[in-house]
């Protein structure tokens, strides 16, 4: 199928789903066809328990009735169901909790359906097609031929609520993968593995997508000010030069900071050691230079201070890819150096460097990183939100993939289809006409891209500006490169009127920017947005004007909220214009659902009827915008209604979707805005919750949302209040940018329970609790390192028995080998490779192939194979994880694949059976005080696999079997009573001696058991005065 003919299908799907709300409750798969989530037994209760999770933690695949609300997450994170990554339509990955309340959850109502996650969903489509390795970038210094198992560079994103760290880092390197680095923003790794392994790590249950690295990042090769109106709002009355804004120039290099126009601004950022750039000089320039050599030249805002640092490049194998995480560590020390905003003249350019042009239109992992940055998601930047600007591309004047596709549109590289960034395209400064090079949209899910548009170009000339060929040259260049730092000008130069006027308020986001832009915009091209120009060419002034005019809100909603407000239209007035942008939460790479939280206009006239907003078809880009259903792909919208009937209209924003709220938005309008019967409200919801096991002593990072809508929350009030088994111990958190507050929590020792929950205080509504009942039903989390207590590769003989006594089966019987595949009816029946990524051998029901897939299968009856013994007494608290392989073709469900648990090897307790065919590798785990209460120094494990049924098909296989068990040894210091992990001090006096006077046990320091007493507060003051 062609691409673009793909991408059309999709999108018309996704136009109908827009025309029909989201009641097609599809999942849309990026590596599978649309399908609609099912149980997989009778009903979500035998569903999840056929998953196999009551004994263990499981990641599945789960259809919610409805939106997801803040209520329904918290009930079923009681019934041990966390609710995860948002799929797109009420789909959602979601964690099982070992010991869930599986009858409870199914009588809550919220699931309409739940299934096993599948390993296909998880990986990405190029490495099941060809080669395995056509989307990546060949490195030119490679003088060897690429193997048939080549190491291939690739993100791997793991789930939200999954280890990360060593934990994660350690896994991939079971696959033979190399680490090169950790994306924080997205809980996701850099690395290189083997392609053949790709297969088994994508089937591990933490991990949630692997694609591959995409290619790295490079360039994208005087009259800006007129156009975009900054000579105007530099001269009085406005009085604006972007003082007091540090911009990111980000980009192929760093810039020549001595150059006359940008000497003494400069701070470098960079981590790579990059060269001095004349395209990163020439940006610069564009977005402040002084004009000093020749004033001609002077930039939108010259009195902006910058930090400069030039895009890293990985690639020491085969292969050149783009490193994130360099991207991370730039912007992480650029906000450290103060930096305001970021622009971004680099990309991909996928048909100049002859990449795959299937990037185009991608949205993926870096994409990802860039909405987690804007909207101050990433721990990375200390969850401070950031103004980005990125360059939508020059794609479209290349005919080498336009002319494979058919079209011009669709030619944006990535990372120019992230949501979040203002995605900017040129227009010619002489005529404001879009420039022959500037790559257009729709991205691959039909959003529409770029934002908007200004100079890059004019005809027959350039835009000129600094470059690096010494400190007094300027020099000329055309290209969506030089149209972005002039919107990155006038950013700043919004910033820096917005500060004066709004004295005290913070900074505002990246959603206020692009929806104030979006609403100033001066119109070009097709009325209304299109793919070309997007909302239109920049115009600064009017956006200040409006700015100042106060016509805009900041708020944010949670699921089913909605925020009401009332405009008078005066008769013979102008268009009624409203602008609605939010800064959305980072897309799964699964799935080709981008939005996440969908928010939406509704506007009423006094007659009661319905103005809709712009949209967009994917499926013929050259149609015009039309205004007849609501937008349920975009993240910028807006409603403009010409020749308004006079009187007072009404205007909503309403949470439509909004699984990962509170989202914040900001709303313009033309017109001024009274709010209507808005409720007092505080909201509190998680964005950075304790992994399900910390290491004993190590702070754990928290962060939440807090919204305050109609209500004042009280100073120092928002703090996480935590405790490891003894008392409950308050930590304020610190305000982030927005409604964002974090801190840590100090390290939790190995006393008791790990618990932890947020409180906030409203003058109005008094005390909330994140979760709603508190200290009553609290987050918690493990404490400690797993150990290992037995493993087995299967690569040497560990003593394991069989045949056993009793054994029926007349072939098929278990042996230890290298599998020989079979396969029946275009299924793999046995597999052809064991699971260890660097070993050969596994256990299986006789893994020789013979002549045909039955030969040697499992027939007339069953086939056991007995452990060693296992000194496993007192391990009640030991995870057994092992990976399974299961093929049987019967249809009366008597095939089975089971393991058994005995402590004496007589008497044997059933652990987890499997009638269904799991013809991949798949890993179950579970608790063994679970199924055997009291283990033994003499426990064993014994795996059967049966054919019982009519005639039928069955191969078995299990390897890669471990125990662990849980350890924790403490790292603190009794006297540090206040959990701060200092050295002890005066505040530690403190709250022991308020622990002790409440007779408090925690107080008892001696270990008596009694009420604290004196020979308590001298062993106190001992260790205190030890500084232990």
């Amino acid at each position: 199928m062609r691409r673009t003919n793909a991408i059309r299908m999709i999108s018309a799907a996704m136009i109908l789903a827009g025309l029909a709300g989201t009641a097609s409750a599809q999942v849309r798969w990026r590596s599978a066809p649309e399908m609609h989530v099912k149980n997989e037994g009778r009903d979500v209760a035998s569903s999840l328990a056929m998953i196999g999770a009551e004994h263990g933690e499981r990641r599945v695949l789960v259809q919610l009735a409805g939106p997801v609300t803040p209520q329904s997450r918290q009930d079923l994170a009681g019934m041990g169901l966390t609710i995860g990554t948002a799929l797109g339509n009420n789909a959602f990955y979601a964690t099982l909790l070992r010991g869930a309340d599986l009858k409870g959850i199914q009588a809550s109502g919220y699931l309409a359906a739940a299934q096993s996650v599948q390993t296909q969903w998880k990986l990405h489509p190029s490495f099941s097609k060809g080669s395995g390795t056509s989307m990546l970038a060949p490195n030119p210094l490679w003088s060897r031929e690429v193997g048939p198992n080549p190491m291939v560079p690739v993100y791997i994103s793991f789930h939200a609520d999954a280890p990360m760290g060593d934990f994660a880092a350690n896994l991939i390197r079971k696959h033979a993968g190399v680490v090169v680095g950790e994306m924080a923003s997205v809980m996701g790794f850099v690395a290189e593995v083997p392609l053949a392994n790709l297969q088994m790590l994508a089937a591990e249950d933490v991990v949630q997508w692997i694609e591959p690295a995409a290619p790295p990042m490079s360039e994208m090769n005087d009259q800006v000010r007129q156009v975009t109106q900054a000579d105007q709002v530099q001269t009085a009355p406005y009085g604006l030069d972007g003082t007091g804004v540090k911009v990111l120039v980000f980009d192929g290099g760093i810039v020549r900071g001595t150059h006359v126009d940008l000497a003494g601004r400069v701070t470098f950022v960079d981590s790579n050691g990059a060269s001095v750039s004349s395209h990163a000089t020439h940006v610069s320039g564009t977005v402040g230079g002084a004009g000093i050599g020749n004033a001609a030249y002077k930039g939108v805002a010259p009195g902006v201070t910058y930090c400069s640092a030039g895009v890293g490049i990985s690639g020491q194998s085969e292969w050149l890819y783009n490193n994130p995480c360099d991207m991370e560590v730039e912007y992480a020390a650029a906000i450290q150096a103060g930096a305001h905003s970021a622009t971004n003249s680099i990309g991909t350019n996928v048909a100049n460097n002859n990449f795959d042009c299937n990037w185009y239109g991608n949205y993926g992992t870096v994409s990802a990183i860039i909405d987690s940055i804007v909207r101050g998601n990433s721990s990375v930047t200390n969850f401070q939100p950031l103004r980005v600007t990125w360059a939508a591309g020059n794609e479209r004047g290349s005919t080498r993939c336009t002319n494979i596709f058919g079209t011009v549109y669709g030619s944006l590289g990535p990372p120019s289809c992230a949501k979040n960034s203002m995605v900017i395209g040129s227009v010619n400064s002489d005529n404001d006409v879009i420039s022959s090079f500037s790559s257009w949209g729709p991205t691959e899910d039909g959003r529409m891209k770029p934002d908007f548009s200004a100079p890059g170009c004019q005809t027959g000339s350039g835009i000129n500006s600094c470059t690096s060929a010494s400190d007094t040259s300027y020099g000329t260049s055309c290209g969506t490169s030089m149209a972005t730092p002039a919107v990155a000008g006038c950013v700043a130069l919004i910033l820096q009127d917005y500060r004066a006027q709004f004295v005290g308020s913070p900074d505002p986001t990246n959603a206020f920017m692009k929806a104030l832009i979006a609403h100033t915009c001066e119109d070009r091209g097709r009325p209304g947005p299109d793919y070309e120009y997007g909302y239109g060419s920049v115009r600064v002034r009017n956006a200040i004007d409006v700015m100042r005019s106060g016509q805009f809100v900041n708020n944010a909603l949670i699921q089913d909220a909605r925020r009401t407000y009332e405009v008078t239209v005066p008769p013979a007035s102008g268009d009624l214009v409203m602008t609605l942008s939010w800064d959305d939460f980072p897309g799964a790479g699964a799935v080709l659902t981008g939005l996440v939280n969908d928010l939406d206009i509704i506007l009423t006239d006094p007659n009661n009827v319905r103005h809709y907003p712009w949209t967009l078809n994917p499926a013929n880009p050259t149609a015009d915008a039309v205004r007849s259903v609501e937008n349920h792909i975009d993240n910028l919208e807006q409603v403009r209604v010409s020749n308004p009937t006079p009187g007072v209209w009404t205007v909503q924003v309403r949470a439509t979707t909004v699984p990962e709220g509170p989202q914040a938005f900001t709303f313009v309008s033309s017109l001024p805005l009274t709010g209507v019967n808005n409720p007092p409200a505080l909201d509190m919801n998680a964005i950075t919750l304790a992994s399900s096991l910390v290491a004993p002593g190590s702070p754990v990072p928290v962060a939440i949302n807090v919204t305050a809508d109609s209500e004042t929350l009280v100073p120092g009030s928002v703090a996480v209040v935590h405790r490891s088994g003894g008392s409950w111990i308050t930590t304020p958190l610190s305000p982030q940018a927005g409604t964002i507050w974090s801190g840590n929590i100090p390290g939790f020792t190995c006393d008791g329970t790990a618990e932890y929950y947020f409180t906030a205080t409203g003058a109005t509504l008094g005390v909330r609790t994140l979760p709603s009942a508190g200290a009553g039903a609290p987050y918690s989390t493990l404490v400690g390192v797993y150990e290992v207590s037995f493993g087995d590769d299967a690569e040497t003989d560990a003593g394991w028995l069989t045949p056993m006594a009793g054994d029926t089966a007349t072939t098929g019987r278990w042996n230890r080998m290298d599998p020989q595949g079979t396969t029946t009816g275009g299924a793999q029946a046995q597999p052809e490779d064991d699971h260890t990524p660097s070993g050969t051998m596994c256990w299986v029901t006789d893994g020789n192939a013979g002549t045909a897939a039955g030969t040697f299968d499992v027939d007339g009856g069953f086939t056991s194979v007995r452990s060693p013994a296992l000194n496993l007494a007192g391990l009640a608290d030991a995870r057994v994880s092992f990976w399974h392989w299961f093929y049987s073709n019967g249809t009366d469900g008597l095939d089975s694949f089971k393991l058994d648990v005995s402590g004496d090897g007589t008497t044997w307790t059933n652990a987890w059976t499997i009638t269904s065919t799991r013809n991949q590798w798949t890993q179950h785990s579970f608790r063994l005080g679970d199924v055997l209460a009291n283990p033994t120094s003499t426990t064993y494990l014994r795996f059967q696999a049966a054919d019982l049924g009519g005639a039928s098909l069955v191969e078995a296989a299990f390897d890669d079997i471990v125990i662990e068990r849980l350890t924790c040894e403490s790292t603190t210091c009794p006297a540090d009573f206040n959990g701060s992990g200092g050295t002890p001090d005066d505040a530690d006096v403190a709250a022991f001696f308020q622990a002790w006077n409440n007779g408090d046990a925690s107080a008892d320091m001696n270990g008596s058991g009694g009420t604290p007493d004196d020979a308590d507060v001298t062993v106190f003051f001992d260790l205190w005065n030890a500084g232990c």
